[in-house]
């Protein structure tokens, strides 16, 4: 699930705006996670932390809100709430998992069948991009994949000891981090309605948190 909903989201990227599309995908995740969490999973969260809920998914559309953005064609947007789709269905069973069996279990066990299932392509139909990547690019490649790795090894951990519904919300945190780091590093633009969204979304895990 979690290798399909990469390849899924580079694809949802290649037919519309991303700073539309990416509010769609991380907001439907969420929004799917936490309903199914209290249906599936018997969560249950008081009034105050399910509106901090909504209160992140709408800061996250804030976010990538831009005035000048082109029209986003319907495929894109169909495709971004089934990549939304996938987050809710692994997120899931995620925590489903992480209640019988280690973290480390499952990360190691999920790593590998990503790698038996894909890599094989890779090797087939991207060789070169493959060599490329080994030669001149593993350093990058190798950062990313540990951080990676440790980010969402954190997340299973957190699984473990509070409500699925907390977590999903107060990890959407990254999007601020996101922002912040476009603007320090990439000099993106950090409009006043961006500064809003911040703002909210720091409200809205504040109200998570507490309640």
């Amino acid at each position: 699930m979690h290798a399909i909903y990469g390849f899924l989201l580079s694809y949802t990227y290649h037919n519309g705006d991303i700073s539309t599309l990416y509010p769609i995908v991380r907001g439907s995740g969420i929004v799917g996670s936490v309903f199914f969490g209290i249906v599936l999973l018997g969560e249950k969260l008081p009034t105050l932390a399910l509106l901090g809920i909504a209160t992140v998914v709408m800061g996250i559309a804030l976010l990538s809100y831009k005035r000048d953005r082109k029209t986003t064609p319907l495929r894109g947007i169909l495709l971004a709430l089934l990549s939304g789709a996938f987050i809710m269905t692994y997120t899931i069973l995620d925590k489903l998992i992480v209640d019988e069996v280690h973290p480390l279990v499952l990360m190691a066990s999920s790593q590998l069948i990503s790698a038996t299932v894909f890599l094989p392509y890779v090797i087939l139909k991207r060789k070169d991009e493959f060599k490329h990547t080994i030669r001149f690019l593993w350093r990058p490649v190798l950062s990313v994949a540990v951080l990676a790795l440790a980010s969402y090894l954190i997340i299973l951990y957190a699984f473990q000891i509070a409500p699925l519904s907390r977590i999903v919300a107060i990890r959407e945190l990254s999007v601020v981090f996101g922002a912040i780091a476009g603007y320090a590093f990439l000099k993106e633009d950090f409009s006043r309605t961006r500064l809003a969204g911040v703002i909210i979304v720091v409200l809205g895990i504040v109200l998570v948190k507490q309640f």
